[in-house]
């Protein structure tokens, strides 16, 4: 349980304290880009959600049944479905970003951003496909490791988002 409120208030002091970061390395166009780049992320996300539910779910059934053939079925499927979705963010999403940031925007920002936004994309692919391991986590009740992992790499996401946008 501590974990898991753990994880919130970081989550939560990670979003109050990004604000200002932002604010204070990037000028008007580039944080415009920061939203729109976290625009577009949000909306993978919820397709990553909604798998989530389903998968763990679907593990958590097979993992309490104490059938290994069906939950390596459950997990084989979630794979399947976390790989899918990591290629749909690769090949449409990495697309339709790169036309939004080159067609519609260009006019008010500039040509700028494909760079970050493949560096950006990479980093969701990458996120998704190791995507099942959440779900197994999850669903065979290991729920502190789970909050430690993520809060984890949300610290480390907020400190590599400050030395980057230091540099």
């Amino acid at each position: 349980m501590r974990s898991a409120y753990l994880n919130q208030i970081i989550n939560l002091l990670v979003a109050i304290l990004m604000v200002p970061l932002l604010l204070r390395y990037l000028d008007v166009n580039e944080y415009v880009l920061w939203l729109i780049f976290t625009t577009f992320g949000g909306i993978t996300l919820q397709f990553e959600s909604a798998i989530q539910i389903v998968s763990v779910r679907e593990i958590a059934r097979e993992h309490h049944s104490g059938n290994a053939v069906t939950l390596q079925a459950a997990v084989r499927k979630a794979k399947a479905a976390y790989t899918t979705l990591s290629a749909c963010v690769l090949v449409p999403f990495l697309a339709l970003g790169l036309l939004y940031l080159n067609y519609v925007t260009s006019e008010k920002l500039g040509y700028q951003g494909s760079i970050e936004w493949l560096l950006f994309i990479s980093a969701y692919v990458l996120n998704y496909y190791f995507g099942t391991n959440n779900s197994i986590l999850l669903g065979m009740a290991h729920l502190a490791r789970y909050n430690n992992i993520t809060s984890l790499t949300r610290i480390l996401n907020f400190i590599c988002t400050f030395f980057l946008l230091k540099a």
